[in-house]
Formats: C-alpha cells, sequence, structure tokens
C-alpha cells in the first residue's frame, strides 16, 4: 500500500459536497424516511435501499407527497455521493467530465432533482472550484504516485510488464496519456466491448491486444474490471 494525502484543493471541493449531502440528509431525517442517528455515517448502500423501500411504497399505490420528494432527493444525493466518489478516487479530470455531464442533463431533463442541484449553492461553488483546478491540470496524488512507480520500474527493468486496475474507463484514458510520456513507457487501454466514450474492443480486438502485450509491442495494460474477468493475461511483473 503506498498512502497519499488528499490536497487542501481537494478537501475544499470535498467538503462543500458534503454540506450539500447533510442538508438533504437533514431533511429525509426530519421526515421520518431516513432513520440514522449520526449523518456522518450514512451509505451509498443505506441510499439505495432507501430508494427501493420508498418505489416499493408507491407502487402499492401510496400517494404521500413526502415520499415523492423523498425519492427526488435520494435521487439528488446519489449524484452528488458519485461525484464525491470521483473526486477522492479518481481526480478533478473525472470529476469535471460528470459535472459537464450533469450541466448538459440539466438543459434536457427537466426533473426536479436535476434542476434542485443545479441551483444548490455548494454545488455551484464546488464546480467553479473543480473547474479551476482542470484548467490548472491540478492531478490526483495517486495520479502523480502511479507515474513515478511506472517510472522507477521502467528504469530498473527495460524488459518489465505492467497492468495499472482503474475503475472508470473516462480515467483511464486519462492515466494512458500521462504514462505515455514516461520514457520507454508505451501504454494502452483495456477496456469492455461496450462503446462508451469513443472506447470499446471486440472480442477479437481484445484477443489481439493480450498477444501484443504478451510479445512485448507495449509494456503497460491499463485495465478497467474487464482485466479481471477470465482472459487469458499473460504473467506480469
Amino acid at each position: 500500500w503506498v498512502k497519499v494525502e488528499l490536497p487542501k484543493v481537494f478537501t475544499d471541493i470535498q467538503r462543500l459536497l458534503l454540506l450539500f449531502l447533510r442538508e438533504r440528509f437533514e431533511k429525509l431525517k426530519k421526515w421520518g424516511i431516513l432513520r440514522r442517528s449520526d449523518l456522518k455515517y450514512v451509505s451509498k448502500t443505506d441510499l439505495l435501499q432507501l430508494q427501493a423501500e420508498l418505489r416499493g411504497r408507491i407502487a402499492q399505490g401510496e400517494k404521500d407527497f413526502v415520499v415523492w420528494n423523498a425519492i427526488s432527493l435520494l435521487a439528488e444525493a446519489m449524484k452528488i455521493y458519485h461525484a464525491l466518489e470521483l473526486l477522492e478516487t479518481q481526480g478533478i479530470s473525472a470529476l469535471h467530465k460528470y459535472f459537464e455531464k450533469l450541466v448538459s442533463e440539466s438543459r434536457t431533463l427537466k426533473t426536479k432533482a436535476i434542476k434542485s442541484i443545479m441551483s444548490d449553492s455548494n454545488f455551484k461553488s464546488a464546480m467553479i472550484k473543480a473547474n479551476i483546478l482542470y484548467e490548472e491540470n491540478v492531478e490526483h496524488p495517486k495520479l502523480i504516485e502511479l507515474q513515478n512507480i511506472v517510472e522507477n520500474e521502467i528504469k530498473a527493468n527495460s524488459n518489465i510488464k505492467i497492468i495499472v486496475f482503474n475503475q472508470y474507463r473516462d480515467n483511464a484514458l486519462d492515466i494512458i496519456e500521462k504514462l505515455n510520456k514516461i520514457q520507454n513507457a508505451k501504454a494502452k487501454i483495456f477496456v469492455g466491448q461496450q462503446k462508451k466514450g469513443g472506447t470499446g474492443l471486440s472480442q477479437k480486438g481484445q484477443k489481439q491486444m493480450i498477444d501484443d502485450f504478451r510479445n512485448g509491442l507495449f509494456n503497460v495494460l491499463v485495465a478497467t474490471s474487464i482485466g479481471e474477468e477470465g482472459l487469458d493475461i499473460p504473467r506480469v511483473d
């Protein structure tokens, strides 16, 4: 394990997103929907369970406006939870892309949840801060650490083979770009078949890429979860 600290510029945005969530949680608690005594420990799983529970109540014909409002608040919270996860684990580039997606949704979808997110002052401040950091190319400390590790490993062994696992496809593209700037590093993205954001590999393409990796045509394979799915990945360092 290599531990990295989240820089202050990140924790400033984190604080704003947590304030957004806290306001929603307090409302849900006041309405008797959220039953956790300490709001600090509300997890994504709690929210998913609540969503399912409330949808079940509506499916059974319940017409309570509090339930409808709570579903809308939960939809807001889920979107902000995702933003928080991107900020903490992936970095500014991924967060900026997600914020852009929310802005474009707000233009096309007229749902109450998205309108409420866009008009929230904490969210607006978080978006402005994220935008500034994106313009300044501020990187997540994990990405900086990864570049250092890869660079040192390649220097020490020119025939090395490396796999980097990454949760989100958008971010994998960012990782590839950064790693390919390292001397003697040649990185490629390894993803599933589904076309997303201009990436997607057919089964034949996947097999070809693994063969190229095995034969040393490139030395860093950046994989989303597809890399764990029983494909015959060659031994790596």
